[in-house]
């Protein structure tokens, strides 16, 4: 595998108002940099800036502050033929199968929406393409004339997965596409994205909460809390030794619950416009002073692996939390 770097954020920063008054800072200086044909897990609870992470990504809503670059270009600068150019190299699968798919369009008209938008080839041309697709992603193009209502759950993940890479992406940013489905069914999209990856050397970048699963799937991994990334690394190394007393908790909670449950709905969670100290240090067993006083850098561990915090878990203490 490459290790090209194909999509990156540097110091991305997004701010809101809040409806109260005062603002938000919903990510907060984030560096992120996903490798070509490798996998990028980022893990974190509700309200760590995932999904706003990914909107930044797929150019639906711009930064107050940093810069997305693909392919070593930023996309501040891109417009016109250029700024479709990235709409077609980083494509998106989301969380609803069933919201995400057109439920007046039969299978393969979804599939091939974009290219019948861009009038990309004849319908004949499509529905042949849409067939291609289907087989892929192990649905069979008897699928084709059906409708999204018509499909369980895990059968329209797959016909989402057959749209995003439908237009030759050279980045797919999926966003808890998993979330909505059991566990038997969330394997089998797993695997398939393995497949795939393999077979078409596509890249990814992976929203998710089962640690289970963002360990089998990725090859790296950030952490983020409060709108900021507070470890990275090889997912295996990140996700089985945490070094950051947050993604201990997580590793902890994983295999009892959904990351989204352990949100003890604390007011002091919410990340706030210029912050300092340490985003953790109202729930971490760890904090002294400097933890509420100094933002902590990032502190290299090993090799390969960042993490942001004052007083950083020893690997053989993490592995046993």
């Amino acid at each position: 595998m490459s290790n090209e770097v194909v999509l990156e954020a540097r110091s991305l920063t997004k701010i809101y108002h809040a409806p109260g008054g005062g603002t938000v800072a919903a990510l907060d200086g984030v560096d992120i940099q996903v490798h070509r044909g490798r996998t990028l897990g980022v893990v974190g609870e509700s309200g760590s800036g995932k999904t706003t992470l990914t909107r930044q990504l797929l150019r639906l809503e711009t930064p107050t502050s940093g810069d997305v670059i693909f392919e070593g270009q930023p996309l501040a600068g891109l417009e016109g033929t250029e700024l479709r150019r990235y709409r077609h190299a980083v494509a998106a699968v989301f969380q609803n199968p069933y919201s995400s798919l057109d439920p007046r369009l039969r299978i393969w008209q979804a599939i091939t929406e974009q290219q019948a938008i861009e009038r990309v080839g004849s319908r004949k041309d499509r529905r042949a393409r849409a067939a291609e697709l289907l087989d892929l992603v192990g649905l069979g193009a008897g699928m084709a004339e059906r409708y999204p209502h018509q499909l369980s759950g895990g059968q329209r993940q797959r016909v989402a997965v057959a749209r995003a890479i439908a237009q030759d992406p050279e980045v797919v940013i999926l966003d808890e596409p998993l979330s909505a489905l059991d566990v038997s069914v969330s394997a089998q999209i797993v695997n398939l994205l393995l497949d795939l990856q393999e077979r078409l050397g596509v890249t990814y970048l992976f929203v998710g909460h089962d640690l289970r699963l963002v360990r089998h799937l990725c090859h790296d991994v950030v952490v983020m809390y409060r709108g900021r990334v507070v470890e990275s690394g090889p997912a295996t190394e990140v996700l089985g030794a945490a070094a950051h007393p947050y993604t201990a908790a997580l590793a902890g909670a994983s295999s009892l619950t959904s990351l989204e449950e352990i949100d003890d709905g604390d007011t002091t969670t919410v990340p706030l416009e210029g912050e300092v100290g340490c985003p953790y240090r109202y729930r971490c067993p760890r904090r002294d002073e400097v933890c509420d006083t100094v933002t902590p850098d990032g502190t290299p561990v090993g090799m390969s692996r960042v993490v942001r915090c004052h007083h950083p878990l020893e690997p053989a203490r993490s592995a046993a939390c």
